[in-house]
């Protein structure tokens, strides 16, 4: 009997095959992205306990089963129209990125019971999933605050295993079957919505401390936030079942007590018929509007006893009998209030303190009236001065200049003028000296450069009284003299005897 020897080559191919698969296995591990579009896909990675990038599923898959991944650091999607209708993933426990199911029309079963952290999760239009199984509860990875939680549009009856505590956005909306969220959620840093759920949806978050946008909307019967103490932005409450609502430990609603105009703050109160009552016992600032608009049964708008300052309008709307805001003034120079309720007597709430005491630079309108509640201006010792009165100090300080200088000016021109008149000048030409009868000289002068006007005068006008006294001695007669000193005497150049003389 012969024996047929092994085929070597053969066997190196079987060892060639073997290690490429598993190369390729890990490779396939590695990747940023896998797609499967069949069970046999996802068996192809059963060996990776761990994929380092995300698994997107096609729409032909119809029963899926994710065996031996524990974890998957990127996301995981199965698209809008995917035709799955069970999905398990009995070993995986994290997901790093979003796990997001949208619009699996026939998905019935999500089950995943190792699954505890996951980076954000969102569950949309998902009209036959009555129900998750996270048995492990889902979580937020480590301390890291989990991106979203998104229920939208499912048939979910429960969100029990679902453990968050810190979330950037929390939305469950439209879930007919969900009649009570109560999540363990302690921080919303983004937008807190819940609207269109169960018929009285009762809505509990007994760890919430702070929340950056919450509205309670329609179909929500009751709210339970008892440590919120904190809103960013706006507070909405418009549901048609409300029958009270009541935040006993919010204090603020809005980022900065300032208004500014990049972020808006409000308390808004709207489209809730059914509410008799609204109680915010804390609540001491609203950044920037109040607007409510009340109901029938609403009848005393007394809930909010600390409330100091709204930055912007305050707007109420209803069948108020009382508004009793005892704390409530103006919070800038924009603040208005306006309130139509026929049942309020305007007069009587003008009296009330937010009025008499509130600083408000608006006119108020109560019932279509309009009242001009700004206070009177009173004489004040402002020693500030206005533009126009430094204007007219400015033009008043120019004016006096000129006048100084044209009077500065009349008095250098009239003081040149005076400097050249006869009695002022230091130069005044002599008197011609007289000669008498015999050709003698007399040497006494008439008058003096520096004598006083008086004096000069005084001489002037008695000729005699200043030749007497010259004259005494002379040989010749006063008498002589006497025609020659009735006319003013003609001055001649020197050396040259007058005519007059000559003829005598």
């Amino acid at each position: 009997m012969r024996f047929k020897t092994p085929n070597i080559p053969l066997i190196y191919f079987y060892l060639f095959t073997t290690i490429t698969g598993v190369y390729s296995q890990s490779l396939n591990c590695t990747a940023e992205l896998q797609t499967v579009n069949s069970q046999s896909d996802l068996d192809a990675l059963s060996n990776c306990v761990t994929l380092s990038g995300s698994i997107n599923f096609g729409r032909d898959i119809v029963n899926a089963t994710i065996r031996g991944i524990q974890t998957i650091r990127g996301a995981l999607r199965i698209p809008y129209g995917a035709n799955v209708q069970r999905l398990e993933a009995p070993n995986l426990s994290f997901v790093g990125g979003i796990m997001q199911v949208t619009g699996a029309l026939n998905l019935t079963v999500l089950s995943m019971p190792s699954l505890a952290n996951v980076g954000s999760l969102r569950l949309e239009y998902l009209p036959r999933l009555r129900s998750v199984e996270f048995s492990s509860q889902i979580n937020s990875l480590g301390d890291d605050t989990a991106i979203q939680l998104v229920v939208w549009s499912t048939a979910i009856e429960s969100l029990a295993d679902i453990i968050y505590r810190k979330v950037e956005s929390v939305q469950i909306i439209d879930n007919p079957n969900l009649f009570d969220i109560n999540l363990p959620i302690g921080n919303i840093t983004g937008v807190f919505v819940v609207r269109d759920n169960g018929e009285n949806t009762t809505v509990t978050l007994p760890y919430l401390e702070s929340a950056g946008f919450v509205h309670m909307g329609d179909l929500v019967g009751e709210v339970s936030l008892p440590n919120l103490t904190s809103v960013e932005t706006d507070v909405r409450i418009t549901s048609r079942y409300l029958r009270s609502i009541e935040l006993p430990n919010l204090v603020n609603i809005g980022k900065e007590r300032v208004v500014t105009n990049t972020l808006k703050a409000t308390l808004e109160v709207n489209r809730s018929p059914n509410l008799t009552a609204v109680s915010f016992p804390k609540l001491q600032w609203i950044a920037t509007d109040l607007r409510i608009n009340g109901s029938e049964g609403w009848t005393n708008l007394n809930g909010f006893p600390v409330l100091e300052t709204v930055g912007k309008d305050i707007v109420i709307d209803g069948s108020f009998l009382d508004v009793d805001l005892p704390k409530l003034r103006a919070g800038s120079q924009e603040s208005t209030f306006w309130i139509n309720s026929p049942q309020v007597g305007c007069a009587g709430l003008l009296e009330q303190s937010i009025f008499t005491e509130g600083d408000w630079k608006t006119n108020i309108t109560c019932n279509g009236n309009t009242f001009d509640l700004s206070p009177e201006e009173t004489p004040t010792e402002d020693k500030s001065l206005s533009g126009e009165a430094i204007g007219g100090i400015a033009v008043g300080v120019v004016a006096a200049v000129v006048v100084a200088f044209v009077i500065l000016f009349v008095y250098l021109r009239r003081k040149g003028y005076m400097q050249t008149l006869p009695w002022r000048r230091a130069d005044i030409p002599k008197i011609p000296e007289l000669e008498d009868g015999e050709g003698g000289i007399q040497k006494g002068k008439l008058v003096e450069a520096d004598a006083a006007n008086s004096r000069a005068t005084a001489e002037l006008e008695d000729p005699k009284s200043r030749l007497a006294p010259e004259l005494e001695g002379s040989s010749v007669p006063l008498a002589e003299l006497e025609g020659t000193l009735g006319r003013a005497p003609e001055h001649s150049s020197p050396g040259v005897e007058s005519p007059e003389l000559e003829r005598k």
